[in-house]
């Protein structure tokens, strides 16, 4: 009884965890820290510790590109399915309910926790844009494309020796051969390549603006605290009082619809369509993680592109990939 009602508090906990869950973990790792655009060296994009998001320009390894699309692929296969209409119709009666989330605890404490939860629910939903980071993905995917095409690799790497510029270093404005080197790469570049840059710089910007307001910062603050408190209530005594009949009591679809329910949920997720693409999502998984382990020289690729990007895109660099840097609780 006692894990039905923990399952459905989580339920709603957990979907706001992980709305928020990169920009907190980048803040409990670097609550004070502003970045320095001026000076960026490998280690500062330790995606172990602080959201990284080179991933928008591709690894440069084709392997890695091609597998990473058909994950993304069969992953919104799946996405899609899961977030249709018919799909939560079918969960929310499978429960018993012709309405998803019914409130069924008659407690103070527990309703404080739900509203606070609920209000934060609200903030992200209405205050946070889902376009932003799916445009910045599309764009960067673009760039990254022409980053790896082999008329842009002869171009840089000419440019490179004539300057001498070494990819391995990171430069700033204030070293006259790097300005010349990134003047005249930008040159070369075509006129929409440079344009989806400036998206990029100006969407990720946007992003950082939405994530600086005290209100954004405060609902961060406030969830890991809603989530201890939600579960140090179960740990009370008290709590036994409440049965599975308090949940049970708000159920208005009777029995029989809800077994047939189920049994149609059970088929939705049998679909051929759903099976093949869980399928493939696994299989291509499987292959990218023995890719990994079997090819220690993803890790250099991994490096070197990055000090390509960081040499190329210089002072824009941190604002493109890492908009959330910086930022402080307050």
């Amino acid at each position: 009884m006692k894990k039905h009602r923990f399952i459905y508090l989580m339920a709603v906990a957990l979907p706001l965890a992980a709305m928020a869950g990169r920009v907190y973990a980048c803040r409990q790792t670097d609550t004070a820290r502003v970045a320095n655009t001026k000076t960026l060296q490998a280690e500062d994009d330790n995606e172990k510790t602080q959201p990284n998001a080179y991933q928008l320009f591709g690894h440069g390894d084709p392997v890695l590109d091609s597998l990473g699309k058909k994950i993304s692929y069969y992953s919104n296969i799946l996405r899609n399915y899961e977030r249709s209409q018919d799909y939560e119709a079918l969960k929310t009666r499978a429960q018993g309910f012709s309405k998803p989330e019914p409130t069924f605890y008659n407690n103070d404490t527990l309703r404080h926790i739900m509203a606070g939860l609920d209000q934060i629910k609200q903030y992200f939903k209405t205050h946070t844009s889902a376009s932003l980071p799916l445009k910045r993905d599309s764009l960067g995917q673009i760039v990254g494309d022409y980053f790896k095409t082999q008329k842009f690799i002869a171009i840089n790497t000419r440019l490179q020796q004539k300057y001498h510029i070494d990819p391995a270093k990171s430069y700033s404005d204030g070293d006259a051969g790097y300005r010349k080197y990134r003047e005249e790469l930008f040159k070369k570049m075509p006129g929409g390549i440079k344009d989806d840059l400036q998206q990029l710089k100006t969407l990720s910007e946007q992003q950082r603006a939405e994530m600086q307001s005290p209100e954004f910062l405060a609902c961060i603050k406030k969830l890991p605290v809603l989530i201890d408190s939600m579960k140090g209530y179960y740990k009370t005594p008290h709590v036994a009082q409440y049965s599975y009949a308090a949940y049970e009591a708000k159920m208005d679809v009777p029995a029989a619809e809800r077994r047939k329910a189920e049994d149609e949920l059970t088929a939705y997720h049998r679909k051929p369509e759903y099976m093949h693409a869980l399928e493939m999502l696994n299989e291509y998984s499987e292959k990218m993680r023995d890719y990994y382990k079997n090819t220690p020289v993803v890790k250099i690729r991994e490096e070197t592109w990055k000090n390509e990007l960081k040499t190329i895109l210089a002072d824009d660099y941190t604002t493109i990939v890492h908009p959330s840097q910086g930022l402080a609780l307050q």
